[in-house]
């Protein structure tokens, strides 16, 4: 229902003054119009043509009238259920069109209501990414930053670490050269680290030429202080260590050539503690010295050194030349045959000196030793004369002509064609028997007397080894 009202007073007046200005605004009518313009109450135009002379009239006006203003002829309208008073008429110069403005203010209307609310749209959009990309962004810096005093602290206080390392620091080596250094010898991961954390130790300048043989688990605190008190002179001697040579043998070459004291080595075979799983594996109840074929036969820059570990970083650097020589493809081949990596080195130090330096035959003679493995019908012995001379000091564990299987453990340290022939033996090769000749020629029989046949062949024809 519409109700009438009549505008009195000020309130009244300020509310007519607002919408003449906004009229004002829609007609691009300035100041200087103002003549021309619609006068205070004056609203003749608004009203209908019957009611134009009249001192005061009222109408009525709807909400669904606006959208019909000049529609039809005589048609007026200013605001839902508004009733003016008329007091002046206006100029006729001082509207233009009226229906025309009216109809180009409500399209203005309609359409700056969408941009309205298009904007509010984007800038919500806008405002939705701009949080997502923040908070992205402070989870990043986050996982950022936590890696890097994690990564910081694991390195620093070696968390993780258990190798040996040897390094070399050379004369007059500034901290960064050094940090370099240790870098490369596996003893730290970041450089710059270990220069500030000396730089705040305040050592810088004061770490020490020399060869250093530690742990990397000692950490910065740990490797500093190994900096300062000095390492030893760089005398460095060349060993080589022959294949098929026994750990006595081994012994005597680095003893003699000033790389470790007897007394060390001594130590370091029975109780040092090797970081290889290997290592750990050995059966120690059963074998006679507890790293016998373990030493890979190669040969070796070391520094002279008679202090108490030298033994052990001797002997260390040899183990880890075989944990690097038996990779862990010959381990899972190792174990497709049925073995470990100790009854592979065990069986490769027998082969090993059974046809040294001749590839091609330590095949054949560990496909005949797998032969003589895998009989049924009579004992399983290899029979193998180089474990009885090694039985003589180590026991008749050793002695493979009245002991079935193999040894308890390896008789010297075999080379890489030894290993590899007992990990790829030579195929269909059914001989249970081999001799050989003064000249190291080799000799196979099926059958035990074809076997001593060729023995007293070889007798006979002055080729046989006495």
């Amino acid at each position: 229902m519409k109700e009438n009202f009549n505008f009195h007073g000020d309130e009244h007046d300020k509310e007519i003054d607002k919408i003449l200005d906004e009229f004002r605004e829609d007609n691009n009518l300035n100041s200087d119009d103002k003549d021309k313009s619609i006068g205070k109450y004056d609203f003749d135009m608004f009203m209908p043509k019957s009611a134009s002379n009249s001192e005061e009239t009222d109408f009525k006006a709807s909400p669904s009238d606006a959208l019909n203003f000049g529609a039809d002829e005589g048609d007026t309208f200013i605001d839902d259920d508004f009733v003016i008073k008329h007091h002046e008429h206006i100029p006729a110069d001082g509207i233009k069109d009226m229906r025309t403005n009216t109809v180009a203010l409500q399209s203005r209307a309609v359409k700056s209501g969408k941009k309205g609310r298009k904007g509010k749209k984007k800038r919500s959009n806008a405002w939705i990414v701009s949080v997502i990309v923040q908070i992205g962004l402070i989870v990043g810096l986050s996982v950022f930053f936590s890696w890097a005093i994690i990564t910081t602290l694991w390195d620093v206080l070696a968390l993780g670490k258990n190798e040996y390392c040897e390094v070399v620091i050379a004369q007059d080596a500034s901290t960064a050269e050094i940090a370099e250094t240790l870098e490369q010898a596996g003893a730290i991961d970041h450089p710059f680290l270990f220069r500030m954390f000396a730089k705040l130790k305040g050592v810088d300048g004061s770490l020490r030429s020399g060869v250093y043989n530690f742990y990397n688990s000692i950490g910065y605190e740990g490797i500093i202080s190994q900096l300062q008190e000095g390492g030893l002179a760089a005398d460095e001697v060349t060993v080589t260590i022959p294949e098929g040579a026994n750990l006595e043998t081994v012994k005597s070459l680095l003893v003699d050539a000033g790389v470790c004291t007897a007394d060390s080595f001594d130590e370091a075979v029975a109780s040092g503690e090797f970081n290889y799983d290997f290592i750990e594996q050995i059966p120690v109840q059963r074998v006679y010295y507890r790293l016998e074929g373990y030493l890979y036969p190669e040969t070796y820059n070391f520094y002279k050194d008679d202090t108490a570990d030298s033994g052990f970083t001797a002997l260390n650097k040899l183990i880890s030349q075989m944990n690097t020589v038996f990779t862990d493809d010959m381990k899972a081949r190792a174990q497709e045959l049925g073995y470990s990596m100790h009854d592979v080195l065990t069986l490769a130090s027998i082969v090993e000196l059974e046809a040294s330096g001749d590839p091609e035959n330590m095949a054949k003679v560990a496909a005949v030793f797998y032969n003589r493995l895998n009989w049924t019908d009579q004992p399983k012995l290899l029979g193998s004369t180089p474990t009885v001379t090694y039985a003589k000091k180590a026991g008749i564990m050793y002695n493979t002509e009245v002991t079935e299987g193999l040894p308890p453990g390896p008789i010297c340290n075999p080379g890489i064609d030894a290993i590899n022939a007992v990990l790829y033996p030579a195929e269909n090769f059914d001989y249970d028997y081999f001799v050989t000749d003064k000249d190291k020629v080799f000799y196979y029989s099926k059958t035990l007397d074809e076997h001593n046949a060729t023995i007293a062949r070889l007798k006979k024809e002055g080729k046989w080894q006495s």
